[in-house]
């Protein structure tokens, strides 16, 4: 599976190079946590994303990918990933369309493991200042696994905290997944301390419930770079 998901992200990648002119701008942050529980219990967790929009603003594409890892007496239990890759046009100042595709994987899961998806969608920003942000967006795609094929309808809500004259910045994002095969919700949380331009250290919060697995939720910290 990891080497689909990574055949994925290069894909789209590097189509997204072709097409997005020279005289764009954008940022990217990658983030690495570590957390220790105990001697026998450890968990690796990456975060990464990128943002580009040309300086006309009428369109946006972003990508964003996960890995959760966590080790028991050096076996590996819990093995997590998933990633979205978005095309945004915007029609408005307020509104915008989304076309998407990505994925999700979880080894723990009874069925679909691997669960790639595609969609078209709607997405409206609430408000956009020096300090906060906030939209909400709604898709509907198609999820298949190897076991089936379903619509799936999604909501989420993105919304970030950061005054201009503090190094601190708040996020929360939140995700509603409903299908006919299976339900799911996602929360992530993450308080950002800027020390430089491109450094920053996050205390991060990350929450699942799947009807097909057990909920999971571990909190961690981590080093984050902006590149």
């Amino acid at each position: 599976m990891n080497k689909v998901a990574i055949l994925l992200l290069l894909l789209f990648v590097a189509a997204c190079l072709i097409i997005i002119p020279s005289n764009a701008y954008g940022k990217n942050y990658i983030k690495l946590g570590y957390k220790v529980e105990d001697s026998n219990t450890k968990n690796l967790n990456l975060h990464q994303k990128w943002a580009w929009e040309p300086e006309n603003k009428n369109f946006q594409f972003e990508t964003e990918t996960n890995l959760y890892q966590t080790e028991i007496n050096s076996r590996k239990v819990t093995d997590r990933s998933d990633g979205e890759y978005e095309l945004i046009l915007n029609f408005t100042p307020k509104h915008y369309g989304i076309a998407n595709f990505g994925f999700n994987y979880n080894n723990n899961r009874l069925v679909g493991e691997f669960r790639p998806h595609t969609g078209v969608g709607w997405g409206y920003k609430f408000f956009r200042n020096e300090s906060w942000k906030m939209s909400h967006e709604f898709t509907v795609t198609q999820m298949g696994t190897e076991d089936y094929t379903e619509l799936v309808w999604r909501n989420s809500t993105w919304i970030r905290y950061k005054h201009p004259d503090s190094p601190v910045s708040i996020t929360n994002k939140y995700l509603f997944e409903n299908g006919d095969h299976h339900e799911l919700t996602k929360n992530q949380f993450s308080i950002d301390y800027h020390v430089s331009k491109n450094l920053m250290f996050s205390l991060n919060d990350l929450y699942i419930n799947d009807d097909a697995e057990e909920e999971y939720s571990v909190t961690y910290l981590s080093l984050g770079y902006n590149f």
